[in-house]
């Protein structure tokens, strides 16, 4: 058996706590026992629960909450295995305020922080958090409000015994929040391979806190879920994939054009969740290494909580383009050869559209002087996160050092610079970055290896 002190805080007084945690919060105990044949024993320690940590502060940053976490926990880094886990209540997450509750602590830098901090990924999955004021928002009445909440803290604190979502046509305690309501009684339960995982913690770094990072699972990957062939195919929808640069450097900013069309000849529209990210676990991308190995390419971001619902219809296809260069803890591509990249898409439980797929070749590094200088430049950690995520990371210096690679005639993939950098430059709180990334738009626009959705785009945002 692991013990475990639970630790439960209220960050702000803009967040309200739910009346499950002011009653004791004993359910957390009950279920996690259960579920882990008693392998887990949470001790609840709620005396930070009602006077909040940040005062009124409203909305937190993946920093806010890794700095209260380490507070609250003071847990030794690193630890064999973590002493104490944190549950935090905020109002909303700022990276995406819808959220109703996130597992931030995933082991690896997801990018989305300008304050991340190496630091905070040497113990994994010591704290969670939800965001009660966006649980309000989405719920709307207090009693369907207090039942969200109470699920979303089981569903986060599955995540921090590394439990993964799992699409399936009832739901269960892993599985996203549903938009319209909260799940009834009969999504209270843990699949048979979680509650496996659960009982296994007291002797797996895959499942006790501050273990192996988020995602990486184990022997215990998949366990009784059904293999891929399964899943039948729906009929009447096309994936395609495509990429406008197929030769480049591992530490280029390549992107992979994605659309989602009603196939020639089907005069139906089509209702699908809105989620063509691989943040989601509805959609994954898929790359097969030059020895013929294959994986799913980790997305940095993990998204928690229902999602809208979008209309495919005929002649009006969904476009988007998604940075593919990184992945979570580096890069994507991770030795030179050819690749072959292909996504899947599962709008509906057990029901997936398969790709296209693309072959690509990644340059080998280090020959000559050969792209000497955009490697020194790209391979920047805050310049790499500004292209991935075309957020304003880096310091203007070097988002203008950056600026000139996008007019490198050396650089294959100066258009992608260009474009994701102009991006990041409109975020910017500066006048002159704003024009500046407005002119690198409209000039990547101009470049024929630029893809077609992000040609449009460029287009569009440039002339705003």
């Amino acid at each position: 058996m692991i013990a475990l002190e639970c630790v439960i805080a209220r960050m702000t007084s803009q967040a309200w706590v739910p009346a499950f945690v002011q009653g004791g919060a004993r359910v957390l105990q009950q279920i996690f026992s259960q579920a882990s044949q008693q392998d887990i024993g949470l001790a609840l320690n709620l005396a930070q629960a009602v006077v909040p940590l940040a005062g009124n502060q409203s909305g937190f940053w993946p920093y806010h909450l890794h700095m209260a976490t380490r507070d609250l926990t003071k847990n030794p880094k690193p630890p064999k295995r973590s002493l104490r886990i944190a549950v935090l209540i905020a109002d909303f997450y700022q990276p995406y305020p819808a959220a109703l509750g996130v597992m931030f602590d995933r082991g690896f830098d997801p990018g989305d922080d300008p304050n991340s901090n190496p630091a905070f990924t040497a113990s994994p999955r010591e704290g969670c958090a939800i965001f009660t004021s966006a649980i309000a928002n989405l719920r709307k009445t207090q009693p369907l409000a207090e039942q969200e909440a109470l699920f979303t803290t089981i569903h986060e604190v599955g995540h921090l015994f590394n439990l993964p979502h799992v699409l399936t046509p009832q739901p269960h305690f892993l599985s996203q929040s549903a938009t319209a309501a909260p799940y009834g009684n009969g999504a209270y339960h843990f699949l048979p391979q979680h509650a496996f995982a659960l009982s296994k913690c007291s002797v797996s770094p895959s499942i006790w806190p501050g273990g192996a990072p988020f995602g990486d699972n184990g022997d215990f990957a998949n366990v009784n879920l059904p293999p891929p062939s399964a899943r039948a195919a729906l009929f009447g929808l096309e994936l395609d994939i495509a990429m406008s640069l197929r030769e480049f450097w591992a530490f280029e900013p390549v992107d992979l054009d994605v659309e989602l069309r009603v196939a020639p000849g089907v005069a139906r529209r089509f209702r699908v969740p809105d989620c063509i990210d691989h943040g989601y676990d509805q959609f994954a991308i898929w790359i097969e290494e030059p020895d013929g190995a294959r994986r799913k390419l980790r997305s940095p971001r993990r998204y928690c909580g229902p999602t809208k619902s979008r209309t495919i219809a005929p002649g009006r296809p969904f476009r988007r383009d998604i940075s593919i260069f990184g992945e979570a803890g580096g890069y994507a591509f991770r030795r030179a050869g050819y690749h072959t990249i292909w996504a899947e898409f599962e709008p509906r439980p057990r029901q997936r559209i398969v790709s296209n797929r693309v072959d690509v070749q990644v340059r080998v590094r280090n020959v000559g002087s050969d792209g000497t200088t955009a490697r020194s430049l790209l391979t920047a950690s805050k310049a790499a996160r500004t292209l991935y995520h075309r957020l304003p990371i880096a310091g203007v210096r070097d988002l203008r050092r950056l600026a000139s690679l996008a007019c490198d005639p050396e650089l294959p993939s100066r258009a992608m610079v260009g474009y994701a950098l102009g991006r990041a430059m409109l975020r910017h709180a500066d006048a002159a970055l704003n024009r500046q990334g407005g002119e690198l738009l409209a000039q990547a626009a101009q470049q024929p290896v630029l893809g077609v959705h992000q040609r449009e785009l460029a287009l569009a945002i440039s002339r705003t």
